[in-house]
């Protein structure tokens, strides 16, 4: 009886376990590139319209910021009224006449310095002055010319409103404000624009006022301390 010969199968081929999904074509996905937008000619640092849409949102990021410094408020009301006895050196959270108050003049100061209107611009410095600290004219007055510069060859039409304001630090001296404007522009042969911005508006106590002592636009980088030359 012959031999049992091994008879060499062919093995089989394996299969792929199948994962949910992955066996759906995929859409195809095509990218549109967004459309070129016109530059918009920016006066100064402290004022500077930039090209938009004449619908704004208001920034996610905001919301963020302003929640948490909600979320703080509370924390603070909570320990204050816990213990009245601690120690809470953020005035904001528990003094809320001086909150009230800074709110409104970081209202008016920022609506002030950021409104402009070619047939107001000679009592333009004189409005704004009287809102600032030393250091703070000293920056203003830096950029005046071209401020007036740009409102005189393009007779631009400025005006802000201000969205929300959150102080989020409140002492005897000094207080820091969130705030968030809606910027618009019109002009001779512009087209109309609008654009929301976010700040850090700081202020300090003189007398019973409070003046603005620096502006941080929270989309760019914070200028040098030192004030520039007018010159």
């Amino acid at each position: 009886m012959p031999p049992n010969r091994r008879v060499n199968k062919p093995t089989p081929t394996r299969r792929r376990p199948k994962v949910a999904g992955t066996d759906r074509p995929r859409p195809e996905i095509t990218a549109e590139a967004p459309a070129p937008q016109a530059a918009t000619p920016r006066p100064v640092d402290l004022s500077k319209p930039a090209a938009g849409t004449g619908r704004t949102r208001l920034s996610w990021t905001l919301v963020a910021v302003l929640g948490i410094v909600a979320i703080a408020l509370g924390a603070f009301a909570f320990v204050a009224y816990e213990k009245p006895g601690a120690s809470v050196d953020n005035l904001a959270f528990v003094d809320n006449s001086d909150t009230q108050q800074v709110r409104a003049q970081v209202d008016a100061a920022v609506a002030t310095l950021y409104t402009y209107d070619p047939a107001q611009m000679e009592g333009y410095p004189d409005t704004v002055r009287p809102l600032l600290t030393d250091k703070m004219r000293c920056f203003f007055d830096a950029t005046l010319d071209s401020t007036k510069q740009f409102v005189a060859q393009t007779q631009a039409k400025s005006d802000i409103h201000v969205d929300a304001i959150g102080v989020s630090f409140l002492d005897d001296d000094r207080a820091e404000a969130i705030v968030s404007v809606t910027s618009s522009w019109s002009g001779p042969g512009q087209e109309p624009g609008s654009e929301q911005r976010q700040m850090v508006v700081s202020v300090e106590k003189s007398g019973d006022d409070w003046l603005v002592s620096d502006i941080t636009d929270l989309r760019e980088a914070p200028h040098s301390g030192d004030c520039p030359s007018s010159n």
